[in-house]
């Protein structure tokens, strides 16, 4: 199979040996196939990322779903001379240092936290602070404002789905 193959539910994409499902315009979930066999048929690569209804879940890459949402309400402040940054918090956003500045990175606030632990909403700082009136320390953030339920859904899912660096 080189190029793609039209599937009804998708474009079935080649790249390196990864078959990955490009669905319609990306409106609905791109789910990454392997091929299943020596037949050219696919199947999802982790079932693992199945939602309790049994649907696939769509797959959070942070480069091209989370750092936008950083760059985009995040940064202002978490940002080198930006307002937290004054407050001697060292969680910094912006594109070229947000992945190392949160995941398995312990919280200023209080080092028994961690800002994110990949796999673990309850032990994540971030999710705790987006997502609750009351998180530990702290605010909730953003400051002044509130993330709607798709983007609090968006971090909750990258931060389930490992909070990787994709």
């Amino acid at each position: 199979m080189s190029g793609g193959r039209f599937f009804g539910f998708g474009v079935l994409l080649v790249l390196g040996g990864l078959v990955v499902s490009s669905m319609d315009v990306g409106c609905t979930p791109v789910v990454p196939m392997v091929p299943d066999d020596d037949s050219g048929d696919v199947a999802p690569m982790d079932d693992d990322m199945s939602g309790d209804d049994g649907s696939m879940a769509r797959v959070v890459s942070f480069s091209g779903d989370i750092q936008p949402l950083f760059d985009q309400i995040c940064a202002i402040c978490h940002s080198v001379g930006g307002f937290a940054d004054i407050q001697g918090i060292d969680v910094k956003l912006t594109s070229d240092r947000s992945f190392g500045t949160t995941v398995n990175q312990p919280s200023v606030q209080d080092p028994t936290l961690t800002v994110v632990v990949p796999g673990d909403l309850e032990g994540s700082l971030l999710f705790q602070k987006i997502s609750t009136d009351n998180p530990p320390v702290g605010s909730r953030m953003p400051l002044g404002g509130r993330l709607n339920q798709g983007q609090i859904d968006l971090i909750r899912d990258w931060i389930e789905q490992g909070a990787l660096n994709n």
